[in-house]
């Protein structure tokens, strides 16, 4: 074991001691402890990511398409800010760029390292937004614990899809805080907590539009928790109103200017509908196959969340059946459980089964644990289900700790049969059942950890320094480019711009464009034609064979003079200068330059 692995499990063993802390503490687990138990553990936690993740996180080059094609899509929006005329994001929505420009402003070029930092943030958001989360749903004492399957995997997976920055990883981590904001609304409304809710909820659909339904669930769920208050009916209509133009400020910003610079007809056609037509033709996954035969290590993630929620729905039922079935617990349960469904319908709708989906589903597995696991540890709400009569006879016994005057009184005598609650036996149990729950904890983090540890076994590549990926065509381009010069690519060889920092051409970053239907009512060959006439750009390179989908063959990708208008513009504007087969099953990749 190298060093580096040795100090991640370390790390990680420390990890798992604070979330068994809780636990295994004696006596009132307070406010104050909690604080300090939970900011020892979220420290470790941004210690552990990036020393678990150093290999992915320096290594330069590409992990997954996807990570180069929103990376150039950011290098085109410095060039124009607008959405949908500059970048055409499928399913995946403007703010999934946005955030990554914050390295240009700190004087980053956008490369991988900055796109994994962002995703690094984005883990690091996911977990702790879920951590809070299960603290106002199963507790203080469980809600690190519960966070620690979830932990596990995103510090140690060897999963690529979760290792390079995806669409998926900003709105799991918003969809996180806004279950946070909603628990928190259940105990005091706020107005300035509802209309940050109904913010976060509005931004979800331009993060990734299969979240859509999750936020019009999660804006719906906050409006509900505002009516279902004691408060007055004023104080309502003010956190309703409140909430209702926190989820129109986002849309208003982004579409407001996409309407007045007429790009809305854009907006309708590349991201409602072209998310909408977005489906597998062909083999469609089961949500069997995509949960547990995709990716070894989410496997176990999820078989140790079942086994855990089992043991949880067990214990809940043979201790205190009454509180489980609660009209408030079985409704916060409803609210979860529809959280999953919707999440889960909207990843396996397009049929696809991509893993880097699974992120999404990360968070709202976790919070259904939490919720069978809610009641186990409830101490400041105890009492509450004493009988009034026996709370009275305990006085001050129960309620604080007992004065000298109280020890001296005679204990009270009750003629029913609820009064042999002893608080002492109720501690007591309390206390077996920590040790138990802990020691079930570790043996499954353990089994967990196992199969980590067997998948590192398997990869021992990743053990070892990842390198640097070497582009020859990228190394050439930037010999001859010049700054301002932009780049158009036929195929989905994004990485391309990634390497040679020069911006796309066209709103399409990457993509191997279908050429039927033809151009006359083929609304994307139309808007890439446009584009890449009036952008004229420095350089131009057919990389259609550089990158198919599972189940094409090479060669099965239509070469750009398949689009004949197309093919006409370029070989009357450009010259080609070169070409080169990155691999000898694939069709040379041909590099055209602008007389």
């Amino acid at each position: 074991m190298d060093l580096r692995l040795s100090l991640a499990v370390s790390l990680w063993l420390l990890l798992l001691a604070v979330a068994l802390f809780p636990i295994l503490k004696k006596g009132d687990f307070t406010s104050r402890l909690w604080k300090n138990t939970v900011t020892t553990f979220l420290v470790l936690l941004a210690v552990a990511l990036p020393v678990w993740r150093v290999r992915s996180l320096l290594y330069n080059g590409e992990i997954n398409v996807d990570e180069s094609q929103i990376l150039a899509q950011a290098l085109k929006y410095l060039s124009d800010p607008m959405p949908w005329r500059s970048v055409v994001g499928g399913s995946s929505g403007p703010l999934n760029t946005w955030v990554l420009l914050w390295a240009p402003l700190l004087g980053l070029k956008l490369g991988y390292l900055a796109a994994r930092i962002t995703g690094l943030f984005c883990t690091f958001a996911l977990l702790s937004g879920t951590i809070f989360s299960l603290s106002e749903i199963a507790g203080t004492r469980l809600a690190l614990l519960a966070a620690m399957p979830a932990t596990t995997l995103l510090l140690s997976t060897l999963n690529l899809d979760f290792l390079h920055f995806s669409s998926e990883q900003f709105p799991s981590a918003l969809c996180a805080w806004i279950v946070y904001l909603i628990a928190r609304q259940r105990k005091r409304t706020s107005r300035t907590r509802a209309y940050l809710l109904g913010f976060l909820t509005g931004a979800l659909p331009f993060t990734k539009l299969q979240v859509a339904p999750a936020g019009v669930l999660l804006f719906i769920f906050g409006i509900i928790i505002i009516w279902a208050t004691k408060d007055t009916t004023l104080s309502k209509n003010r956190n309703t109103l409140a909430q209702i133009l926190g989820g129109l400020t986002v849309p208003i910003l982004i579409l407001a200017p996409v309407a007045a610079a007429g790009v809305w007809p854009d907006f309708m056609e590349f991201y409602i509908q072209s998310g909408l037509r977005y489906s597998n033709s062909g083999h469609r996954i089961s949500a069997v196959d995509f949960l547990f035969k995709g990716v070894p290590d989410f496997s176990a993630f999820i078989m140790v969340l079942i086994a855990a929620s089992v043991g949880a729905l067990f214990l809940q039922l043979a201790r205190r059946p009454s509180r489980f079935f609660s009209p408030t617990n079985l409704s916060l349960g409803a609210g979860v459980l529809s959280l999953f469904g919707v999440m889960l319908y909207g990843i396996l709708r397009a049929g696809f089964g991509f893993p880097h989906y699974l992120m999404l589903l990360i968070g709202p597995s976790t919070l259904v644990f939490g919720w069978l696991a809610s009641n186990l540890f409830n101490e400041q709400s105890l009492l509450n289900t004493v009988p009034s009569e026996i709370q009275a006879s305990l006085g001050e016994f129960v309620l604080t700790a007992p004065s000298k005057k109280a020890k001296q009184a005679p204990p009270a005598t009750h003629t029913n049969s609820s009064a042999s609650f002893d608080p002492h036996s109720e501690a007591s149990r309390d206390k077996r059942l920590g040790f138990g729950i802990a020691f079930v904890a570790v043996f499954l983090c353990l089994f967990q950890a196992r199969s980590t540890f067997a998948i590192y076994s398997q990869n021992k590549h990743f053990l070892a320094s990842w390198g640097q990926e070497t582009n020859p065509i990228a190394d050439a381009l930037k010999q001859i480019a010049k700054p301002g010069d932009s780049l158009c690519i036929w195929g989905w060889y994004a990485k391309l711009h990634v390497f040679t920092q020069l911006r796309p051409a066209t709103r399409f970053a990457a993509g191997n464009l279908e050429v039927d239907p033809p151009l006359e009512i083929n609304p994307t060959l139309r808007a890439f034609l446009s584009d890449v006439q009036t952008s004229k750009p420095a350089f131009f390179v057919d990389a259609s064979d550089e990158f198919t989908f599972p189940g094409s063959s090479p060669g099965s990708q239509p070469r750009y003079h398949t689009f004949p208008e197309f093919s006409r513009w370029i070989q009357s504007e450009y010259t080609l200068i070169g070409s080169t087969q990155t691999h000898p099953s694939r069709r040379p990749v041909l590099i055209y330059k602008r007389r």
